[in-house]
């Protein structure tokens, strides 16, 4: 059950972690704050809050959520403290463990998307829709992502938005998914397209594993994960090959490194 804010302990302070849209406070025992920068989208507080619970009140492990607050003017949702290791870390510590971390993976995110996603999620077409708008694409190239957009489901299961590695960590009771700013409702093929292009086509923090195994581990990562999302999913893989190419053109309305937007372009490319 989600408590209200007021219910809650007042923040410790010590911040614990840090990214690109938030940082993570110390909150109380057991708890930790996710506050969000004020650039970070106008909802994202909601949205982290009510993919959680949804996905913790199906049995899909998450960081379980207490309530939104707002601290020093900023808007942030109390979470239980995970302790473990991000799947990132724990490659590039143990890369013979690729195998198994991606199964555990593709496993899991085949049990998130049969969950049906709570109303109040938004919706993950319609936020394609917006990303095909801003990104920087060649007309014939957006004008087909938004034809082929159309034709295809909508869709209501509940999607993480966001799931690589470095979102899912590895804990003494088994792996957690973290991070549900992105979350939506909307069509499994197409929240699996995105991390099947997060994980051949994203650029790998430096330092997440050596440099001699990068290309060949994230490849092998990769088509494990794949081959164990489709067989516990039971989607056909012509479903995500026909999101691939808008999921890339849509990821080019985000701030990605040279490398990956030419890759993404080429991909998006094949829609014509």
């Amino acid at each position: 059950m989600v408590e209200p804010a007021e219910s809650l302990p007042p923040p410790q302070g010590e911040v614990i972690g840090a990214g690109r849209r938030a940082e993570v406070l110390v909150w109380g025992p057991g708890l930790v704050l996710k506050l969000f920068r004020p650039d970070a989208p106008e909802h994202a507080a909601e949205v982290e809050l009510t993919a959680a619970a949804a996905a913790v009140a199906a049995g899909v492990a998450a960081a379980a959520p207490h309530g939104l607050a707002v601290h020093d003017g900023r808007r942030g949702v109390v979470l239980d403290r995970i302790d473990g290791h991000d799947s990132m870390a724990r490659l590039s510590a143990r890369p013979w463990q690729l195998a198994g971390i991606a199964r555990v993976m593709g496993a899991l995110q085949a049990r998130l998307h049969a969950i049906e996603a709570p109303a109040t999620l938004p919706g993950l077409v319609e936020r394609l829709e917006r990303d095909l708008d801003a990104a920087d694409l060649d007309e014939l190239v957006r004008t087909a992502a938004l034809v082929r957009l159309a034709s295809l489901p909508k869709g209501d299961r509940l999607l993480h938005g966001d799931l690589h590695p470095g979102n899912m960590l590895l804990t003494a009771t088994g792996p957690v998914l973290i991070d549900w700013t992105d979350a939506s409702a909307g069509p499994p093929a197409a929240d699996a397209a995105r991390t099947e292009l997060l994980l051949t086509a994203g650029e790998i923090p430096r330092g997440a594993m050596l440099p001699a195994l990068l290309d060949h581990a994230r490849l092998a990562f990769a088509k494990r994960w794949k081959q164990t999302y489709l067989a516990a999913s039971g989607i056909d893989p012509a479903e995500l090959e026909a999101w691939r190419p808008i999921v890339a053109a849509a990821r080019l309305a985000e701030t990605v490194e040279r490398g990956e937007a030419c890759q993404l372009r080429a991909i998006a490319s094949e829609l014509l």
